[in-house]
């Protein structure tokens, strides 16, 4: 399901289009982020379907529609993202705050 990346995103910045009535859309109150990655790791494509089954919504995406964002779909305000320094909004999608 993680797969190594074919190339290294550490230090690097990419714009990841945020799906519309997610709770990273509510976050960031825009269609689009500049996010800086920190990863050599990524969520394999084939795995998407398969998580959205499972109950976690795909929230955020890259140029290529590679997963950067993701949230439970039950109950739960939590919102998860490949962390970032991008900015103040970026710490609150960086790491799984689960609240009920």
């Amino acid at each position: 399901m993680v797969t190594p990346l074919a190339c290294s995103l550490v230090g690097k910045a990419q714009w990841v289009t945020i799906v519309p009535d997610t709770r990273a859309a509510g976050i960031w109150g825009a269609a689009t982020a500049l996010e800086d990655f920190r990863c050599n790791y990524g969520v394999d494509r084939a795995y998407h379907p398969a998580l959205t089954q499972a109950g976690l919504g795909l929230s955020g995406f890259g140029d290529e529609g590679e997963l950067r964002s993701d949230q439970p779909l039950a109950r739960r305000r939590a919102v998860s993202s490949v962390p970032s320094s991008a900015g103040k909004k970026a710490s609150i999608l960086s790491s799984w705050s689960v609240m009920s």
